[in-house]
């Protein structure tokens, strides 16, 4: 799972595309090829696929236990994602600062 930026390890500088939309992505899960989604299809378009895999093999039972399983790992998946940005934010922050020591010391 990762936000997409420049110079990303898997994505390189190459634009990213919707796996549903074809609009601009946001985030990619990397497994044997990037699965890129934008923010839409992610609010709009994986609840409904979700829903049609977790009811396929049984659809009167677990919609409860997917539901409380679904929004723990949404919540801790923000939790990641946000302190993945927070991070690079405070990296960026730190190298600014540096640059600007190194430039008043020259």
């Amino acid at each position: 799972m990762a936000h997409i930026s420049s110079n990303d390890p898997f994505l390189g500088d190459e634009r990213a595309d919707c796996y549903f939309c074809d609009a601009p992505a946001h985030a990619y899960w990397h497994r044997e090829f990037n699965f890129c989604v934008c923010s839409e299809c992610a609010t709009n378009t994986l609840p409904l696929l979700i829903a049609d895999a977790v009811t396929a093999n049984n659809p009167k039972g677990t919609l409860d236990a997917a539901m409380e399983a679904i929004s723990k790992n949404f919540y801790r998946g923000a939790a990641i994602a946000l302190q993945r940005s927070n991070d690079s934010l405070r990296k960026a922050a730190d190298q600014q600062k540096s640059a600007a020591v190194f430039d008043l010391e020259t």
